[in-house]
């Protein structure tokens, strides 16, 4: 394997299709085994390089982040700043431009050999001619949280933002009244079909921040961290499966309290205590059978 990458000969693009739902469906292409070293080995290289390039307050598959870290800085900046703009690209994985990406990797790396290789990789999956990415491959999550440092920069050093936060696609920045997010919506729209030949995800926000933040499954107030619907939505079909599976008998009540656990660390983070309790009160299932 590692004579074939170093003569440019290694077969990229042979992946396991199956789909999944995450809760929205989602298409997964995952690389046989061989070709998941490849890209562990590819991104050991390019990661470290790629990660000291983006904003502190991009959180997406770095070290030490994630989707908490994102969610309480969010709710920082929803207590210190009046209005925000939140957006979502389109399709994003499907529509991240190799032109776009390779150009962009070749202004950070001068090795002609890594260059070949991470364009081999690029190439070897497409939705559309010269488009997309495999959610699926270790190399994905660097490229595709790469691909937008350039609207990070433009948010926080040219439109000078009160503050900014995004996790992958979604992106949210502050601003001191509505006609300042409304400039900077357009300003960042255009800068993102132009330069990175994407489009946004019809509506994008603009609101007060005492009306709250809808921001990775979560529904961020100045004083609340409340679950989203969809999370809401994640916990109680949890607990269904659960206790659906404890009164068919396949498992017994230690199982089922282990699981109860897991059900419950979907709504730890948040205010949830009322919630939970009215849920239970609602329907008490297996506690009351």
């Amino acid at each position: 394997m590692r004579e074939e990458l170093l003569a440019g000969t290694f077969p990229f693009g042979r992946f396991k299709v199956f789909e999944i739902r995450d809760p929205k469906l989602r298409r997964i292409h995952a690389p046989g085994f061989r070709e998941r070293v490849a890209h562990h080995a590819l991104a050991a290289v390019v990661g470290p390089v790629l990660d000291r390039s983006l904003v502190a307050d991009t959180f997406a598959c770095r070290p030490g982040k994630g989707v908490l870290a994102a969610v309480q800085r969010a709710r920082e900046h929803t207590r210190r700043h009046r209005w925000y703009v939140k957006i979502d690209i389109a399709g994003y994985f499907d529509r991240i431009d190799h032109a776009v990406l390779s150009a962009a990797l070749r202004r950070r790396f001068k090795s002609a050999a890594l260059i070949g290789t991470c364009d081999r990789v690029i190439e070897s999956y497409s939705t559309q001619p010269g488009r997309g990415l495999p959610i699926g491959a270790l190399t994905s999550q660097h490229f595709a949280s790469y691909y937008l440092a350039p609207a990070d920069r433009l948010i926080l050093e040219a439109i000078r933002a009160r503050g900014m936060v995004r996790y992958m696609d979604d992106i949210v920045w502050w601003c001191d009244d509505a006609a300042q997010a409304r400039s900077s919506l357009r300003r960042v729209e255009t800068f993102i079909a132009d330069e990175l030949r994407l489009s946004l995800k019809a509506p994008s926000v603009i609101q007060r921040s005492e009306r709250g933040l809808g921001f990775c499954g979560f529904r961020i107030l100045p004083e609340q961290l409340r679950l989203s619907r969809r999370r809401q939505q994640r916990y109680m079909a949890a607990r269904v499966a659960w206790e659906g599976a404890y009164l068919r008998g396949w498992i017994d009540a230690r199982a089922l309290q282990r699981g109860y656990a897991s059900v419950r660390a979907i709504t730890a983070h948040a205010d949830a205590n009322e919630w939970r309790r009215a849920e239970l009160a609602r329907d008490p299932g297996v506690i009351e059978a």
